[in-house]
């Protein structure tokens, strides 16, 4: 296969593997440019990247694996490699052959036939799954506005509702208007005290108690970070506290801020205004980005 073939390597390796260890060193390099046109992947269109998909995905069904470890394997495939890879992208938002994408996906459809479960229910993002909810309706048209909208929409309308968070997509009818949101984090107030910062924050969603720090990374270099532990009670409920002697230590530059959940999983903090400091003869400035997330300069 000109594609795919890493990835069903990959899928047999961790299939036997008992442990897994990770790092956060740069230990490999991928040439993404433009002259390197010689690479097999950018030869191969979204149509044929597919097809060596289905491949492994019947290579996988044929190993009989037990259920919870072909679930989480066929999910990367069902859902990132198939929803995400076909629907959620510039080339299907322009192309005029939409029919041909929508027959690609009734070809993946059709090796679902035998599982032993609903291969949706597995999905981590909820829009797929409205994405696949829509498709079996044949509303292809309302599909097609709903991953636009998700393109375009950066700031998108937020409902809270019994505590768990939904965005909403105004051009859908019920039951898919309200999407579930996994985890949001929405601003409440911050101010500057005896040499500190104070942001508080909620938090609405499945993993709360899962969150463990706020990260602080350089926008122009995202392997300089730091990471500052925070605490959220059971209601939600959030507090960063930074020490300015510690952002002293910052270089000037810009930098993006999140919070962390599940060892890996990050959120950004929904913000409406800007606060301002000057500690040491450099400014600090909390701020709102360009899609309403908090953000910090150092100058």
């Amino acid at each position: 296969m000109k594609f795919a073939e890493d990835k069903q390597f990959f899928m047999d390796v961790l299939i036997h593997c008992n442990k897994i260890s990770t790092t956060k060193a740069p230990v490999y390099y991928l040439n993404r440019f433009d002259d390197n046109n010689a690479s097999l992947t950018k030869q191969t269109n979204i149509m044929e990247k597919t097809d060596s998909n289905i491949k492994v995905i019947h290579y996988i069904l044929q190993k009989n694996l037990e259920p919870e470890k072909e679930k989480m394997i066929l999910n990367r495939l069902y859902e990132f490699d198939s929803i995400t890879r076909l629907f959620n992208t510039g080339h299907f938002q322009k192309t005029k052959l939409k029919p041909l994408y929508y027959t690609k996906f009734n070809e993946i459809l059709k090796t679902t036939d035998g599982l032993r479960y609903d291969f949706s229910e597995n999905f981590f993002n909820p829009l797929n799954k409205v994405a696949y909810q829509l498709f079996k309706e044949g509303k292809t048209k309302q599909l097609e506005k709903l991953f636009e909208w998700e393109k375009k929409e950066k700031v998108k309308k937020v409902l809270i509702k019994d505590n768990l968070p939904y965005h909403v997509a105004p051009f859908l009818e019920e039951p898919y208007r309200n999407i579930r949101v996994p985890m949001l984090a929405i601003f409440k107030e911050d101010h500057f005290y005896n040499n500190k910062y104070y942001l508080d924050f909620m938090v609405y969603g499945d993993f709360i108690d899962q969150i463990t720090d706020v990260i602080i990374r350089d926008r122009e270099d995202v392997n300089l970070e730091y990471s500052i532990p925070v605490q959220v009670n059971r209601s939600g409920h959030g507090q960063l506290e930074v020490d300015l002697e510690l952002l002293d230590q910052l270089p000037s530059s810009s930098y993006a801020m999140f919070l962390r959940y599940n060892d890996y999983n990050k959120i950004n903090i929904r913000k409406l205004n800007e606060n301002q400091i000057e500690y040491q003869k450099r400014d600090f400035i909390f701020y709102t980005t360009i899609h309403s997330n908090v953000g910090l300069k150092v100058k």
